[in-house]
């Protein structure tokens, strides 16, 4: 391969990275979300537009948090926190969603979401 071609060719895998993968900051994921704010109507998972969201599921302030207030308080702010993260990219988190990101059951989500208000 002449030295040209390998260059081009580390620039696309460059290209690459930087478009798809360096995107990410420590402690983010990315994670199929609920397209759209509004689109909260109950209908199929088939029927219902995604969007892949960026989320922050570990923080430094985390340890401190839990240090000081224990995993309940860490578990409750790390899941608004991550409500608030699709929110703000145009995307909702339903609760099947939420319970792959949390070992919780459906009742148990709800009854955290239920506690903010």
């Amino acid at each position: 391969m002449p030295l040209e071609e390998a260059v081009l060719a580390a620039r696309d895998v460059l290209e690459y990275l930087e478009r798809n993968l360096l995107t990410r900051n420590l402690g983010q994921i990315q994670f199929p979300a609920i397209s759209g704010r509004d689109n909260h109507q109950k209908r199929s998972r088939a029927s219902q537009p995604e969007k892949v969201t960026s989320l922050t599921v570990v923080a430094e302030e985390d340890i401190e948090l839990m240090a000081e207030f224990g995993s309940v308080a860490l578990q409750r702010g790390r899941l608004a926190c991550l409500v608030e993260e699709a929110h703000v990219q145009d995307a909702i988190l339903d609760t099947p969603r939420l319970c792959v990101l949390f070992p919780q059951t459906h009742r148990g989500i709800r009854a955290i979401l239920q506690s903010f208000s």
